[in-house]
């Protein structure tokens, strides 16, 4: 397990650290792959290279967008997955190319995986993660993810050649969850496993949130497609949500609803 604030002192301790190159096993990261599953091609960063002044952007990413403020202390979510984030970083800049940071400082942007990304497909602009009337029991292909997918006229509902996605947890954030089971599919249409959820009404223990990490963790590459069944425990209104990040070009990460 990758330690953050480890990495972070590591690649800024000067200007040599930060435009020096790292390969995973330089940042002490030698089993991250072996907790991520690709859905194909398998993932495989082998010696390639982040600049340290991506790690850098990285680090920050992770400390600042998985961090949860309550009145008692800040939570750091997932922190044992950081050397997968860090390895799907790797993967997406060898795929799509660019530097990764900010939109002011780099080309490749991480973000939080965005309805609207995970419903491309659908060629509607579906902007939040609400489903108003689940079925009880097992909805196959309840996310149909394909990021080969391309819409005229539309740059968010256009992931083709700009998105990778690494899903590290799901959630149902809904007054009553109703996920009690889940399964991936490769884009073959393959079971990658069932996954059940046991606990779903168990007392929240990520800071209140409903959230279900995923082990291994699925790493999408670019122009992938997944489908992911879900097994409700009753009918209703759900809000099953994918938690992780996606690597984006400059104009997806700017795009709104055009």
């Amino acid at each position: 397990m990758a330690n953050l604030a480890a990495v972070y002192a590591k690649v800024t301790r000067n200007e040599a650290a930060l435009n020096a190159t790292y390969t995973l096993d330089d940042l002490g990261i030698v089993d991250a792959v072996d907790y991520m599953t690709s859905v194909y091609p398998v993932a495989d960063p082998g010696s390639l290279t982040l600049q340290g002044a991506e790690v850098a952007a990285l680090t920050r990413f992770y400390y600042n967008e998985y961090k949860l403020h309550t009145d008692y202390r800040d939570v750091l979510l997932m922190p044992d997955k950081f050397a997968q984030f860090l390895a799907a970083g790797l993967l997406a800049k060898s795929q799509l190319g660019g530097i990764i940071g900010t939109v002011s400082s780099g080309s490749l942007i991480p973000q939080h995986i965005r309805a609207v990304t995970a419903y491309a497909q659908t060629a509607g602009q579906v902007q939040n993660w609400l489903k108003n009337a689940v079925i009880a029991g097992w909805n196959t292909a309840q996310f149909n993810i394909n990021l080969n997918t391309s819409t005229s006229g539309s740059t968010t509902l256009s992931p083709q050649n700009r998105v990778v996605i690494l899903i590290l947890a799901i959630a149902d954030v809904a007054s009553a969850p109703k996920i009690t089971e889940l399964q991936f599919k490769d884009q073959a249409g393959v079971p990658l496993g069932v996954k059940p959820i046991p606990l779903i009404h168990a007392p929240p223990t990520q800071a209140g949130l409903g959230l279900w990490e995923l082990n291994p963790a699925i790493f999408m590459p670019k122009n992938a497609l997944t489908t992911i069944d879900i097994n409700f425990e009753s009918a209703g209104a759900s809000i099953p949500e994918l938690i992780g990040v996606q690597f984006v070009t400059r104009e997806y990460a700017t795009a709104e609803a055009s």
